[in-house]
């Protein structure tokens, strides 16, 4: 006999491994659009709805879609947003299709045996520490190499184009960073310095401002692209397969494509 899963037995699923309440405060996570009593035969796991994935969710038939980052950050956020017209489109279509959104973001963040163990494992770095001291998040790896050897290691692992850095010499001697998945914030950054024995945190959309604040005080930090964080589809998606049976998971890839000419 087939198992049945709604949307609620499903999330819950994830709620045992993944609990909401790790989330931040001003984070928007859990069921988004659609009704818990809603039948699941097709799961999509993906970074962002978007209209990419809507199309290839529609096209498969998938009942739930399993983000990282949320849709909607306010339940009215496709009306309060006129720059970003998108998601009222998007949205309807969600409705008329009858897709459900279940985000996680920062839920998966802050758990151990979600972001970390999936950064980890992306990496192939296992000596590290977690979480970063002063932060609850985030992890310390050990590295023993130049910057430049770190730069290529993100960039080939994660396929990235670049890497920034407020290093002038890539030839410097890196003994221990820090990652900060996601946008590290100004704070965070000083903090994790102030609180770690570190030579280079590495993280992503530094603002310009912040970046004068950076180096004014000595920090060194690396950048890279948001995308990384593209390991929760996998991560998520294999652990979905692993807890259900008689259900299909599906998985899709971002499609948004930044070169440096």
């Amino acid at each position: 006999m087939l198992k049945k899963y709604t949307v609620k037995s499903l999330t819950n699923i994830l709620k045992e491994l993944f609990p909401l309440n790790l989330a931040e405060d001003w984070d928007k996570v859990g069921i988004q659009i659609g009704s818990p009593r809603k039948v699941v035969k097709n799961v999509l796991v993906v970074l962002d709805v978007t209209k990419y994935s809507i199309d290839y969710a529609i096209k498969n038939k998938v009942d739930l879609i399993v983000t990282f980052h949320p849709f909607l950050f306010n339940d009215s956020d496709f009306e309060k947003h006129p720059k970003q017209p998108w998601k009222k489109k998007i949205h309807e279509r969600l409705i008329n299709s009858g897709v459900s959104i279940y985000s996680m973001h920062t839920s998966f963040d802050k758990e151990w045996k979600g972001m970390p163990l999936a950064m980890s494992r992306k990496l192939g770095l296992e000596n590290y520490s977690k979480p970063i001291k002063g932060l609850d998040h985030g992890l310390i790896f050990n590295w023993n190499k130049t910057l430049g050897q770190l730069m290529q290691h993100f960039k080939e692992t994660f396929d990235l184009n670049a890497t920034l850095s407020n290093i002038e010499k890539k030839r410097t001697k890196i003994k221990k960073f820090a990652l900060l998945p996601g946008s590290g914030s100004c704070e965070d950054i000083q903090l994790a310095f102030a609180n770690n024995k570190i030579d280079l945190l590495v993280t992503s959309d530094i603002k310009w401002s912040d970046w004068i604040t950076i180096d004014e005080e000595g920090l060194k930090v690396m950048e890279v692209s948001h995308v990384i964080e593209k390991v929760f589809i996998d991560h998520i998606a294999n652990y979905l397969r692993e807890m259900t049976k008689d259900i299909k998971i599906l998985s899709f890839q971002p499609k948004i494509i930044i070169k440096h000419s």
